[in-house]
């Protein structure tokens, strides 16, 4: 079974929740029949495989990056907001060791780019 990143949307979530109770018949239509901009969750689909993920926002532009580490590499994506979807910006290809010790993301203000610290070990 394949593993993937899904990316939900709380405040639509909610409200849909809301609606639901008050009215069960608003939410008959299914999410893949929707369009695009209305479904409140959908899947990450370059992160087929993901065996970790982690997620920072640089404070200086209020950007926001998801680091997903798959089988043959990194993947670095970057919330593109008029799209409302992660935008690819680098996959860095790689051999994995599984099971993998460490997988975190630093945001450095003087970096354009967020640094992905992996697989480090103390000794």
């Amino acid at each position: 079974r394949t593993t993937y990143v899904y990316r939900h949307d709380l405040i639509g979530l909610h409200q849909r929740d809301l609606t639901c109770r008050i009215n069960p018949k608003v939410d008959k239509i299914p999410e893949k029949f929707r369009p695009r901009k209305f479904v409140i969750s959908s899947r990450v689909g370059e992160a087929k495989g993901c065996i970790r993920c982690c997620v920072a926002r640089n404070p200086s532009n209020g950007y926001r990056y998801l680091a997903v580490l798959l089988p043959h590499g990194i993947l670095l994506l970057q919330w593109y907001e008029p799209l409302q979807r992660f935008m690819r910006i680098q996959l860095i290809t790689c051999k994995i060791p599984i099971p993998f010790p460490l997988f975190e993301m630093f945001v450095s203000p003087e970096l354009e780019y967020p640094v992905v610290c992996c697989g480090v070990r103390l000794g």
